[in-house]
């Protein structure tokens, strides 16, 4: 009798055992992560971290400072709520990073060398760390569109992939 219960209760307590993780079918972890900013505007997730694929560009298409096509991308913002108190209608963006021998334009890294990436706003350059003529805004949602090119910077360009990192500020008048 003694070793019955014995084995009722050991049994007893594998099945509670086996049961409990039985039931765990996965498990995890999810983690927030964002910013609270003091601007007229929220910037739409998408714009925060994007790539623009600017294709597949011949060498020759740049020599002597040759130019690929421009490759539209925008910055998409919302809820903007625009009034009297903070006065804010217009709103630039600057671009930073690190330059290329042309002061102006963006460092290309990796196996393709000999150019660097312009970013444009309505056909117009804008130097890197300079802000952006203001575009006009509206309450609500708005979509800052720009384009970006590849433009020769030397008179060696090689082939390759490469890849370059542009940071951007946003500010409001």
């Amino acid at each position: 009798m003694k070793i019955a219960k014995i084995t009722t209760s050991l049994g007893m307590t594998l099945g509670l055992a086996m049961g409990a993780h039985a039931a765990d079918q996965g498990h995890g972890q999810v983690n927030f992560h964002g910013f609270i900013i003091e601007a007229p505007c929220s910037i739409v997730f998408e714009s925060i971290s994007q790539s623009v694929d600017l294709g597949l560009v011949a060498t020759v298409s740049l020599q002597k400072s040759g130019e690929s096509t421009p490759v539209p991308f925008s910055l998409k913002l919302e809820h903007c709520v625009l009034d009297a108190e903070n006065g804010s209608s217009l709103a630039s963006v600057s671009f930073t990073g690190d330059a290329s021998t042309n002061s102006d334009l963006l460092k290309i890294v990796g196996e393709g060398q000999g150019a660097g990436i312009a970013i444009a706003k309505d056909g117009n350059d804008i130097k890197l760390g300079t802000a952006s003529v203001g575009q006009e805004m509206v309450n609500g949602d708005n979509v800052l569109n720009f384009t970006a090119r590849l433009i020769g910077d030397s008179d060696n360009v090689t082939p390759g992939e490469y890849t370059a990192i542009a940071n951007f500020a946003m500010s409001y008048e």
